[in-house]
């Protein structure tokens, strides 16, 4: 028999109502859905503490969750309490029937969600008096909304999900959608798209060169006067992993250009003298530095286009127009 992975274990023992903090650790004491459940009183004793104990008790008494059923649940609330409403928030959460399941037996997925303890007690109290302060409709209106919020989250196109943002303008509570339309502002320029064979001057644009790579790496856009115009995520911050991968990659390629630039002054295939004025020691060079410039253009452009923003243009676009 093929051993369960420690996620199977703990969806196992979640739908049988323990938290998850509490799955982990039966987990990680040994047990198994078998064993925690034919454990007596005096054995269970001997790893939890007595407040635990009856958590386990109760779960001899339940019918497990279905599986699918589980495994819908916290990857759609990618293990989260909704009502907390906090993309980073890490902490235990427990299956929770909105409707109570004595009455209903309701094991569905409409009618369950995930609470942390704070939340799930506070939707068993009982208000005799008062209007209770999570009523079903809220619960399931709640759930709904978060799900469908974190799944944008996770695509890029919203802030991570907290009920304050500090500060609004701070570069983590941009959207992937953001980060990337002040990239490309910053990434348009000569020094991306002007043939290199009339570049002006080459000291500018390695600066412009290093200035892309340093907004990538740590999200601070300069001008070419060292002065911050902009802050944005840093590539590994993005929340979709796919663009994340993309700038990794764009980034890598920035990198190879440089290189390419500094072994060509290096070897004088490339001479720079110190007045500004510049020659081609190496006529395949400029052609060299195009070739590298328009696969880094092509790389961004699909990402823009995914992004759902306007391409830049590439030295090929200029070659052409130089034609006519």
């Amino acid at each position: 028999m093929q051993e369960l992975s420690n996620q199977e274990k703990i969806f196992g023992l979640i739908a049988l109502g323990l938290a998850t903090d509490l799955a982990e650790k039966a987990i990680e004491k040994g047990y198994t859905v078998e064993t925690l459940q034919s454990a007596s009183k005096i054995a269970l004793s001997k790893d939890f503490e007595t407040w635990e104990i009856p958590s386990i008790i109760k779960t001899k008494k339940r019918k497990p969750i279905g599986p699918d059923t589980v495994k819908k649940l916290v990857t759609d609330l990618d293990w989260k309490c909704p009502i907390c409403w906090d993309s980073s928030k890490e902490q235990s959460v427990v299956i929770h029937h909105i409707l109570e399941h004595a009455k209903t037996g309701n094991d569905s997925y409409e009618n369950l969600v995930l609470l942390c303890s704070r939340h799930h007690e506070l939707a068993h109290s009982i208000w005799k008096i008062s209007r209770h302060p999570l009523p079903a409709r809220l619960l399931r209106k709640t759930k709904e909304e978060f799900i469908r919020e974190t799944a944008r989250f996770k695509k890029g196109e919203r802030p991570p999900l907290t009920k304050k943002i500090k500060n609004k303008g701070a570069a983590f509570g941009q959207t992937d959608q953001e980060t990337l339309k002040l990239l490309r502002a910053f990434i348009d320029r000569p020094a991306m798209h002007q043939p290199f064979d009339i570049e002006g001057n080459m000291q500018d644009f390695l600066t412009a060169i290093n200035d892309i790579i340093r907004a990538l790496n740590t999200g601070v856009l300069k001008t070419r006067e060292g002065d911050e115009i902009a802050r944005t995520k840093p590539r590994n911050m993005l929340t979709n992993p796919d663009w994340m991968k993309k700038l990794g990659l764009l980034t890598t390629r920035f990198e190879d250009l440089r290189t390419r630039f500094e072994i060509a002054v290096r070897n004088n295939e490339l001479h720079l003298s110190s007045t500004g004025f510049y020659c081609f020691n190496n006529r395949n060079l400029p052609n060299e530095i195009d070739a590298i410039r328009d696969s880094i253009v092509l790389l961004f452009t699909e990402l823009l286009i995914e992004a759902k923003l306007p391409p830049i243009d590439s030295v090929r676009d200029f070659h052409f127009l130089r034609r006519w």
